[in-house]
């Protein structure tokens, strides 16, 4: 055996992804999303076996290798989906979108431990290769578009929930894990393309399959290093929230909502919006009333979902001492109840039209 560049290369994204899929595992504050987490850093390990030892030239000295369990495409979607429902507090799946990948290492584990390397050949030859690797290749392509698919649409609403009834929803949004369905989406485009020229048009080696799984390998190690970065965080329930049915006393009407000047006002005097993980139910109680009465009070009366209302609140508060005080900006932030540097300057930019720096600039030289 030589182990060549090819295989190093591979290695090196394949190791760390294995690597922090044992520490999310074992480490993670959430539980439930560090086992699937792992289980796809784990799958996709597996998957890029074959090419590591292959190009070391592990297939011709052992070929009893050949049908060894390392074929796990059809684990990729399901297990994305999976993770990213429970890292968002949705309703989990069916375990019926695991019976594929279980299907299909099942039938790796008999082939290899059952046959001999001359049945080995031949049954790949007549019944493998012409009908088996066309319909897992089809069926791993149609899960992992499913699986990306439904990951993408559940960061997103959970995001979208977060704005209505969280105040520090910046801080939370999995924008990595839709970025990571994007670029696995692209990876599956490619691997599609690939696989149809390969088993209908011809012509694409293995060698050219090698590029794809290098890129897709940086697309996990990727999301590792991001899974990584947040291992301590929980990531909070969505509280939905009925604007039709909670509303709080029968038959309110829209005119009879409280102000949202007012409901600002007592924010204000009472120092609430400093509270970095306050939320609509946290405030609804705080003012003694009902939390969808209150949310859509918020929504009606200043056109703003609760985060944005609440980061107002804060920005503008911070506005007030930037033109007064000689204090860090991280140090205002804070205490105003932005919970990060980052999320500080893109609310104050998205409030003001201007990052601090800038606007402090800009009231020093009006004064």
């Amino acid at each position: 055996m030589d182990l060549g560049w090819r295989s190093l290369l591979l290695f090196s994204l394949s190791l760390p992804t294995l690597c922090a899929a044992l520490l999310v595992a074992t480490r993670s504050a959430d539980r439930p999303a560090a086992f699937w987490l792992a289980a796809l850093f784990t799958a996709w390990a597996i998957l890029t076996t074959p090419y590591i030892i292959g190009f070391a030239g592990a297939y011709s000295v052992y070929p009893w290798l050949n049908f060894a369990p390392f074929n796990t495409e059809l684990w990729i979607g399901p297990l994305a989906y999976f993770y990213v429902s429970a890292l968002v507090k949705a309703p989990p799946p069916r375990l019926f979108w695991l019976v594929p990948g279980i299907s299909q290492t099942l039938y790796y584990i008999v082939c290899f431990s059952t046959m001999t390397v001359a049945e080995k050949t031949t049954f790949n030859a007549t019944w493998h290769e012409p009908y088996v690797v066309p319909v897992e290749t089809l069926t791993g392509l149609a899960l992992g578009v499913f699986g990306l698919g439904r990951a993408w649409v559940l960061a997103r609403n959970y995001h979208t929930q977060l704005e209505q009834t969280h105040s520090a929803a910046d801080r939370f949004d999995p924008g990595w894990v839709r970025w990571f369905a994007v670029a696995m989406a692209v990876c599956v485009s490619a691997w599609l393309l690939i696989d149809l020229s390969s088993l209908w048009l011809g012509g694409i080696s293995y060698v050219d399959n090698y590029w794809l799984y290098l890129g897709i390998g940086a697309v996990f190690l990727w999301l590792a290093f991001e899974a990584l970065m947040r291992i301590d965080w929980v990531f909070p329930a969505p509280q939905p929230i009925d604007q039709d049915s909670s509303l709080g006393p029968p038959n309110v009407r829209s005119e009879s909502l409280p102000d949202a000047s007012s409901i600002r006002q007592t924010i204000e005097q009472s120092g609430w919006h400093r509270d970095e993980n306050l939320t609509v139910g946290k405030l609804a109680r705080l003012m003694g009333t009902n939390q969808a009465y209150l949310s859509r009070a918020i929504n009606a009366g200043a056109e703003e979902n609760f985060n944005r209302f609440i980061n107002r609140i804060r920005v503008d508060e911070v506005c007030q001492l930037l033109a007064q005080s000689d204090a860090s900006l991280l140090e205002l932030a804070m205490d105003a109840g932005f919970t990060s540097k980052a999320t500080f300057n893109r609310a104050f930019k998205t409030i003001t039209g201007k990052t601090p720096s800038q606007w402090r600039v800009a009231q020093r030289l009006k004064s």
